[in-house]
C-alpha cells in the first residue's frame, strides 16, 4: 500500500494536470461541431488514464481522485461529442430538404408536362 507522502505527492500531481492542459477551443472555429471538438480535453484524459494504469488494485486517495478527475472529463466529453452528432443530423437533415423539393418539383412539372400534350390541339 502506498504512503500517506506519496499519496499526497500523487494528489499534488494531479492537480496540475487540469491546469497544464486545457481545450483547444476557439472563437475562430468554423462551425459549432468543431468548437465543440476542440473542447474535447482529449491530452487531460489521456494523462489521467495513465495516472490510473499500472497501479496495484487497492486504491487510495489518488485513486480516487483520478477516477473522479477521469469520469467527469469522459462526462463533458460525451456531452461535446452528443452535441457534434446532433448538429451533424441536422446538417444532413438540411442538406436533404432542398433535394426534397426538387423531387416534388419535378414529379409536379412531370404531371404537367404528361398533361399537356393533351390539351394541345393537334398538328396539322
Amino acid at each position: 500500500m502506498p504512503s500517506s507522502a506519496d499519496a499526497a505527492a500523487r494528489l499534488a500531481h494531479l492537480e496540475h494536470i487540469p491546469a497544464e492542459t486545457v481545450s483547444h477551443a476557439a472563437t475562430t472555429d468554423v462551425d459549432d461541431a468543431h468548437a465543440h471538438l476542440n473542447s474535447v480535453a482529449s491530452e487531460r484524459i489521456r494523462r489521467l488514464t495513465a495516472e490510473l494504469q499500472g497501479l496495484p488494485p487497492t486504491a487510495d486517495q489518488a485513486d480516487i481522485v483520478s477516477i473522479r478527475l477521469l469520469l467527469s472529463e469522459y462526462s463533458v466529453a460525451v456531452a461535446h461529442l452528443r452535441t457534434v452528432a446532433r448538429l451533424a443530423a441536422a446538417t444532413v437533415d438540411g442538406a436533404a430538404e432542398p433535394l426534397r423539393e426538387a423531387r416534388r418539383t419535378v414529379h409536379r412539372l412531370s404531371k404537367t408536362m404528361g398533361a399537356a400534350p393533351a390539351d394541345l390541339p393537334e398538328p396539322q
